[in-house]
């Protein structure tokens, strides 16, 4: 770490060798790395610290998911209609491969709206029972 932050004799300092120590004193020790954050842009944080082979990776929130250029350039979100929501973006396949067919857009499913084909085609109960269950509150 204190190679990233470019001052090697961090490796001295108790914040950067017991981790018990930055659990406790976690003011102290944002105080000491605040300065590198705030001269860095996270690219540059990320960038760096992966070329330092070092376990780095960004942490996107979902704005800048949807914006992400290469997910845009996968295809990943896709645009379904809801009829609830409208048009909203989902995520599509998770990974692709030439032998896939095109991906399936399908909506997310309205409340109870397979309970039918579900209940009775395939685990077998009578209508009836769907009658029962919905005045129950159950489904």
């Amino acid at each position: 770490m204190s190679l990233l932050l470019g001052d090697v004799e961090l490796d001295q300092n108790d914040l950067f060798r017991d981790r018990w120590a930055r659990w406790f004193r976690w003011q102290e020790f944002g105080a000491l790395i605040k300065p590198y954050l705030d001269g860095n842009t996270a690219n540059e944080i990320v960038d760096f610290a992966q070329a330092l082979r070092m376990p780095f990776a960004h942490v996107f929130n979902s704005a800048q998911l949807l914006e992400n250029v290469h997910l845009k350039e996968r295809g990943f979100f896709q645009e379904i209609d809801h009829p609830e929501t409208g048009k909203l973006k989902y995520t599509g396949n998770v990974f692709k491969a030439d032998c896939m067919a095109a991906p399936v857009q399908q909506r997310p499913p309205l409340l109870g709206e397979h309970n039918e084909a579900i209940l009775v085609g395939e685990l077998g109960y009578a209508r009836n029972d769907l009658v029962l269950l919905r005045g129950q509150g159950v489904i």
